[in-house]
């Protein structure tokens, strides 16, 4: 049994209510695209550069993806300033469905939570990383650090992507783009 979606009883469709679905960037981006990039950066930055490797501890991914989670959480503690309330629990393989080297990770959190993410890995790319029992970040800047050239650019272009997430959907909200004509 097909029912119609009670979100096309709002008034001003009419007889054109497929309309309504038309434009949706906040479930394209923070449920689908971006779910994408962040899972992505998340694992390309924990496992393939190592970023929170430390020496002596394990550099297994599952311990990788811990160590960037703990920087999150004090990124969210230490370093963000805004409003919004963190309702991430951790980075898993399972949580950004990663279960080998084969799968393209990705991950369903909260709009909210998914912006959050967006700007810690901006924060990191732009400030370096924190390590679990430091007392501040590191403070090496990743693109500053970088000798290979082909990571430079992924990052820039990482930062790129950060930015302009960002920047799009603050203009979202904050210019009266977002009307249902």
């Amino acid at each position: 049994l097909f029912r119609s979606s009670p979100l096309l009883q709002i008034p001003g469709y009419g007889i054109n209510a497929h309309q309504f679905w038309k434009r949706d960037p906040f479930h394209a981006f923070k449920q689908s695209i971006g779910g994408h990039f962040t899972a992505s950066l998340i694992v390309i930055f924990a496992v393939d550069f190592g970023l929170w490797k430390v020496p002596g501890l394990s550099g297994a991914a599952d311990e990788l993806l811990d160590r960037a989670f703990q920087d999150f959480r004090y990124w969210i503690c230490f370093e963000w300033h805004g409003r919004t309330t963190n309702h991430v629990i951790g980075f898993t393989r399972a949580l950004l469905h990663f279960s080998d080297m084969k799968q393209f990770p990705y991950c369903r959190f909260k709009g909210s939570d998914m912006m959050l993410i967006v700007r810690w890995l901006r924060f990191v790319i732009q400030n370096g990383v924190y390590l679990p029992g430091s007392v501040l970040r590191t403070e090496k800047k990743i693109l500053d650090d970088t000798s290979d050239e082909w990571q430079k650019k992924l990052f820039e272009a990482a930062l790129k992507g950060c930015e302009g997430s960002l920047l799009f959907f603050h203009t979202l909200h904050n210019e009266g783009i977002w009307h249902f004509q």
